[in-house]
């Protein structure tokens, strides 16, 4: 991710990033170096605070994984691999379900330690 590189470019800090979106600074640092996940509403908040789209955050170029969990990956790479026109108007509903599934494992994973 470019959360840090974009920060910076606009005379930020990642400590008022996660200020501003109300996470702990260690946590921000976590997600911006990729060592830990990031919702998509944080996502997206991050993105309104930095005047920035999810495209620009989620650089193409890097090799950021969004999901830890390789099958969920490769789920979505499936899908939208079959769907690359989006055609098919239920890729997003899938693409969406991995990601809940996802994060909702995720989150059970670091309430119980």
């Amino acid at each position: 991710m470019r959360i840090r590189e974009i920060a910076r470019e606009r005379g930020m800090t990642l400590s008022s990033v996660a200020k501003k979106i109300n996470i702990h600074r260690s946590n921000m640092s976590a997600i911006a170096s990729g060592a830990r996940g990031v919702s998509l509403r944080q996502l997206q908040a991050m993105g309104e605070y930095l005047g920035c789209g999810l495209d620009e955050l989620l650089s193409a170029d890097s090799p950021g994984v969004v999901f830890k969990d390789s099958r969920s990956e490769s789920r979505v790479l499936a899908i939208e691999g079959k769907n690359f026109d989006g055609s098919e108007k239920t890729w997003v509903h899938n693409l969406m379900v991995s990601w809940m599934t996802h994060y909702r494992k995720a989150a059970r994973a670091e309430r119980h330690g």
